[in-house]
């Protein structure tokens, strides 16, 4: 019986066929790949959230931590970081600033066995204070704008007004938060006492800069301020 054989014939796609198949080929790619950057760009978001959530948690914890800051003659505790400023510390003075950032929001100064001129001295609120043992100090609460203490019709001069029973020397126009310590049944000169006996005088003055400022700083600063 003769062998029999068949031509098989290779079959061809028709061309729209292929023109969709590719379509659809083409299509899943593109879909994996904007799948796969969805899911790149979603993990990248979480990884900056939780690092900026660590960053906020340390910053705080940073910031409300209290240190001690030390010259020759004082110490004083407060949150946040204090830095004696070299550059506008003089002699018998020392100036320190409290920064947020690169932006100064705090300054004081400290004078040693020195009373400076009016123009440094005067303040527009009192920070009452008692001297504890000769050598620490106990704070009140700092006082409204001494403003309030001038008559009706007076001339705003600066002058020596009493607040709660502590004399201070008032600037009743500054628009600054300025704060002067001054002892009570006394004034801004804190006259207390070194460990080793020798007689020590502080004049304290601050500044807040920031647009609301508050008292919390000078009143933690005040109340661990002591000689040494």
């Amino acid at each position: 019986m003769p062998a029999q054989y068949r031509y098989q014939k290779l079959h061809r796609l028709h061309p729209r066929r292929v023109v969709r198949r590719r379509i659809v080929v083409l299509f899943m790619f593109l879909l994996a790949i904007g799948l796969a950057i969805v899911l790149l760009t979603l993990d990248l978001s979480k990884t900056q959230k939780d690092n900026s959530t660590i960053s906020s948690a340390v910053q705080s914890e940073i910031e409300n931590t209290i240190t001690d800051f030390k010259s020759p003659y004082f110490r004083f505790s407060d949150t946040g970081k204090w830095v004696y400023s070299k550059v506008d510390s003089k002699e018998n003075e020392y100036v320190y600033y409290k920064y947020r950032g690169l932006d100064i929001e705090h300054r004081l100064t400290v004078y040693v066995n020195k009373v400076p001129i009016p123009d440094h001295l005067a303040a527009s609120r009192a920070l009452p204070v008692r001297i504890v043992n000769g050598n620490s100090l106990d704070a009140a609460n700092v006082s409204g704008p001494c403003v309030g203490k001038y008559g009706v019709s007076e001339l705003h001069k600066v002058k020596v007004v009493s607040v709660e029973g502590a004399d201070m020397l008032c600037d009743p126009d500054t628009p600054q938060y300025s704060v002067a310590l001054a002892e009570i049944s006394g004034d801004w000169r804190l006259d207390m006492e070194r460990p080793s006996g020798e007689p020590v005088q502080f004049v304290i003055t601050y500044r807040d800069y920031r647009l609301d400022p508050d008292n919390t700083s000078i009143r933690g600063v005040a109340g661990s301020f002591t000689a040494l």
